[in-house]
């Protein structure tokens, strides 16, 4: 991943740009993403098939890309996010999703356990998971008095279980694999 910026940028600089990769603005910097590969993509369509079986009435789930932009300044684009139906079509979308989940990059798994875990917790996303690909471990965090606590983790075939937002059983193996990822 690479910084591009001598200034810091806002989202209408970012809107502006017409660029065929993935991007994100953090705090004013612009963060260029390399593009995903096979195990993300697997895992990312898995949830999506997952999560529109089990979304309650009222939410929607839709995977990158899809702007969430809670300040001028700032650009999020989770991996698979789950909102209010009621604001997906807000432009700029700058209320917070109720679930983002991030896919970590083996190149760099700091811009999401740093820096997006951090600026998620500060623009009030009330749940953030995390899916590391290697082992495979997922792992979901609520915020509590404005930080992340832990809230449910499993590795491997284990299974992952929570109820909330909503109640959601899977195994973090199955989301990389062939069939059903529960």
């Amino acid at each position: 991943m690479e910084t591009l910026a001598s200034s810091l940028l806002t989202n209408a600089d970012l809107d502006a740009l017409d660029v065929p990769f993935l991007r994100e603005l953090h705090e004013g910097v612009l963060y260029v993403l390399p593009s995903p590969g096979y195990p993300h993509q697997r895992a990312v369509n898995k949830l999506a098939a997952l999560f529109e079986a089990v979304l309650p009435e009222g939410l929607v789930g839709l995977p990158a890309p899809f702007d969430y932009q809670p300040d001028e300044s700032t650009t999020y684009d989770p991996d698979y996010s789950v909102w209010e139906e009621t604001v997906v079509e807000r432009r700029p979308l700058d209320v917070p999703p109720v679930l983002a989940i991030e896919v970590l990059s083996p190149s760099n798994p700091d811009h999401d356990l740093v820096r997006k875990f951090a600026g998620y917790a500060r623009f009030g996303v009330p749940h953030y998971w995390v899916l590391n690909p290697i082992g495979p471990t997922l792992v979901a965090y609520a915020l509590r008095n404005g930080t992340y606590a832990e809230v449910g983790r499993a590795e491997g075939e284990a299974l992952f279980e929570v109820e909330e937002p909503f109640p959601v059983r899977l195994r973090p193996a199955a989301l990389l694999r062939r069939g059903p990822a529960h």
